[in-house]
């Protein structure tokens, strides 16, 4: 497992919202183009429909959040687990 500290530095609400916003919406526009993809294939597009979801509300629940905060400036965190997976053997 290896663990990267991607962000973990004091931010303007503005300088926050810019930093955590624009990797969000990367994330959510690479899960669409994952939909498109796998549509095109007749593959399943349920599991991304769902990330895509989950992360738009999560996006809103973010900004109402940063948009409350009386404080000129934040603590932003963002670490991310980069965890190996076995391959499954088929029979």
């Amino acid at each position: 497992m290896k663990t990267l500290h991607l962000i973990n530095s004091s931010y303007s609400r503005e300088e926050a919202h810019t930093v955590v916003f624009e990797l969000l919406n990367d994330k959510i526009s690479f899960l669409g183009k994952k939909i498109l993809s796998n549509a095109e294939r007749n593959l399943d597009t349920t599991h991304y429909e769902a990330r895509k979801a989950a992360l738009i509300a999560e996006r809103d629940t973010l900004r109402e959040v940063l948009n409350s905060i009386d404080s000129e400036f934040v603590d932003v965190v963002c670490d991310i687990q980069v965890i190996p997976k076995v391959a499954q053997k088929t029979a």
